[in-house]
């Protein structure tokens, strides 16, 4: 049995411990006398311990999830492959890139030097103030296959999408 098979099986014992659970606290609390508060009480210590430790574990699978869907992200990207199909699910690739000023200075003198440019200390301003056109700058040239403009810093974040086929 694989490790995604294994995962399933946990998700459903958990599942069925938990319906037995919250049929038993029910019972408890229907036909409770003060005999049974040591029962109780003890299961109240168990099920914060449950709960503790169960954030820990939502913080584990959490970091493992992220992980998968980076490495998966980045095999679709490189293999082409946009987006994923199988019998559960679509996932959809994506990625988004974000670009700051980086050395203002080297900015400003590319903009000097540009003959596009009417007036670079302007234009630095509004590219230093503003992202939708520091994104739009980066992105045209980026799009023409130029390299970013001095100065500029680039950082792409790739992210996966995931949409459950209804069953």
């Amino acid at each position: 049995m694989g490790v995604t098979e294994d995962l399933w099986l946990i998700a459903q014992n958990l599942d069925a411990a938990y319906e037995e659970l919250t049929a038993h606290i029910e019972h408890m609390s229907a036909t409770s006398t003060a005999m049974e508060m040591d029962d109780l009480a003890d299961l109240v210590v168990v099920l914060d311990a449950l709960k503790k430790n169960g954030d820990d574990i939502r913080k584990r699978l959490n970091k493992a999830n992220d992980t998968a869907k980076e490495v998966l992200c980045n095999l679709l990207f490189d293999n082409e492959v946009l987006p994923y199909r199988n019998d559960d699910a679509t996932l959809s690739p994506s990625a988004r890139g974000f670009f700051s000023v980086q050395d203002p200075n080297e900015l400003l003198g590319w903009l000097r030097l540009s003959d596009e440019v009417e007036d670079p200390l302007a234009r630095f301003l509004e590219l230093a103030s503003k992202k939708k056109p520091l994104q739009k700058l980066c992105e045209e040239a980026l799009e023409a296959g130029q390299p970013l403009p001095p100065g500029i810093r680039g950082h792409v974040t790739r992210t996966i999408t995931v949409r459950r086929k209804g069953k």
